[in-house]
């Protein structure tokens, strides 16, 4: 028998608690379904203990990145990023990244062989399944306007955005890292960001914290290793039922401190590089790098160390190709049709475009995901006997918008009518329970007491029934019935069914 892995996602929501509890948001707003007034509009008489309580609930802003970054999105990373933008709304995906967040606490007490090797069986299921490496998990919680909504700080369009590496490396130097960092540590210049703790929050009245939900903690009982740990007060709130709290203060958390370094060893280097910082310049704007990244081009040190190197101090020192390097990481699933082909940008576009051109002239089997993914959307948004929708990148980018919008609110406000249709049934089992126990009662007048709880349920669950939920949508989005539910089911096929590989894979 097959062993199960502890870390094989299973269908519960962990990974998405987990994106909200790292998640940085703005653009967000208050979405409230009144639902007494609802009661009014459809004539319902019979009302249950369940619907005493209206539906208020966060959801994000038209305006928020998230959509913004797609309505930009460029021609040239256009599959990779609308792929990127499907995988990180997939449940499983959302699980395995909490297991990979929490693989230091499950391994604590274990050898480090075992850790080891249950990473690289989920770092092989990531790629199997996604097509993407477990190494960019940082990268892409630090990038993707999905998780970190304050992107826009420091990167005006992160999807767009993309860094030409030009060697010699710091790799390419014999014992380069060391250089690299003594020769920081002498100047005064070598950082280590030194993550910052909770703190607690003294006087704070109920109104502070209505406005600052967003960025109030609470400590609770890490339910995965037992230990103390802190959630958002938001997320909390939502799940209840599954942490256990501490205590009734509230925290927060101050952004990571950078200390300079006056003396270092070998131990600080082995386990805490990616702390380790020295202040590049890039877009124009300076910020601190850490020494982690590979590869670190030579041309972003201090021009002072760059002066000091001469050609005995390169391990090769042969001509090597620039790297091209999105901000965002690159998806490849394990069958997925890579060529790697040398670009000069010196030479005349047309040159360039007109050797890619050759290239895939000369490639087989080559199927166009954008063309059939666009096609899709046309036989979706297309009105009547008008043309499809215009070619042009902008209505094509607002299109692809629209979609991951409608996809998200039908998760989360979906996800508040699922609940209450939970607690009206849960309430009517109680109800029939309560009847089924009268002693008092006969069987005709218990099983008329029993339709007429089958009624009033059935009144009930209209108000959050499918197209209840259609309604709502459509209400925030402005745009038509059909349009609403067929972006949704084509979105539900490529994220939740997984049909995004088509796209990693170009079919």
């Amino acid at each position: 028998m097959q062993k199960k892995y502890k870390t094989d996602p299973i269908n519960d929501n962990i990974g998405e608690q987990y994106f909200d509890l790292i998640r940085k948001s703005v653009f967000w707003e208050e979405y409230i379904y009144d639902v007494q007034q609802k009661i009014k509009d459809e004539k319902i008489i019979l009302e249950m203990k369940a619907l005493d309580s209206l539906i208020k609930v966060q959801i994000p802003s038209k305006e928020n990145i998230r959509y913004l970054h797609i309505k930009n999105f460029g021609d040239h990373e256009l599959s990779n990023n609308l792929a990127l933008d499907m995988i990180v709304r997939n449940q499983e995906f959302q699980n395995y990244m909490y297991h990979i967040a929490v693989i230091d606490y499950e391994f604590e007490m274990k050898p480090p062989k075992q850790k080891e090797k249950h990473y690289k069986i989920l770092q092989s299921k990531m790629i199997e399944k996604f097509g993407f490496d477990i190494k960019e998990k940082i990268n892409l919680i630090a990038h993707h306007p999905f998780i970190n909504e304050r992107i826009t700080n420091y990167l005006d369009n992160v999807a767009n955005e993309s860094l030409i590496l030009n060697p010699p490396f710091i790799s390419d130097i014999k014992n380069g890292l060391r250089r690299v960092i003594d020769f920081y540590l002498k100047k005064k210049k070598l950082y280590i960001l030194i993550p910052s703790d909770y703190e607690t929050i003294d006087n704070i009245n109920l109104e502070n914290i209505d406005k600052n939900k967003g960025n109030l903690y609470v400590k609770i009982v890490n339910p995965n290793n037992l230990k103390n740990d802190y959630i958002l007060l938001s997320v909390y709130e939502d799940y209840k039922d599954r942490f256990n709290r501490v205590n009734d203060l509230f925290y927060k958390l101050p952004a990571p401190q950078k200390q300079l370094i006056s003396d270092i060893d070998d131990e600080i280097i082995e386990n805490y590089l990616y702390l380790l910082c020295i202040p590049i310049t890039t877009f124009g704007k300076e910020k601190l790098a850490s020494l982690v990244e590979n590869p670190f081009p030579i041309e972003f040190l201090d021009e002072e160390f760059k002066s000091s190197l001469i050609g005995d101090d390169f391990i090769d020192f042969s001509m090597q190709d620039s790297k091209y390097k999105t901000i965002l990481p690159n998806l490849k699933l394990t069958s997925s049709k890579s060529i790697n082909i040398p670009i000069n940008p010196n030479l005349p576009l047309a040159e360039q475009i007109a050797k890619l051109t050759n290239l895939h002239l000369n490639t087989k089997d080559i199927k166009s995901f954008i063309e059939t993914f666009d096609k899709e959307i046309e036989n979706i948004i297309k009105i009547k006997n008008s043309k499809y929708v215009a070619k042009t990148k902008k209505l094509r980018n607002r299109d692809y918008a629209n979609a991951f919008f409608i996809y998200d609110l039908y998760k989360i406000i979906g996800k508040e009518f699922h609940q209450k249709i939970l607690e009206l049934e849960k309430e009517a089992e109680v109800n029939k329970k309560r009847i089924k126990e009268n002693k008092q009662y006969g069987k005709e007048v218990k099983k008329h007491e029993y339709n007429k709880i089958e009624e009033k349920l059935k009144n009930n669950l209209s108000l959050f029934s499918k197209t209840a939920l259609d309604n709502e949508i459509q209400k925030i989005t402005t745009l038509e019935i059909s349009k609403i539910r067929g972006l949704h089911s084509l979105m539900q096929e490529y994220i939740d069914e997984s049909k995004f590989k088509n796209v990693i894979l170009g079919q």
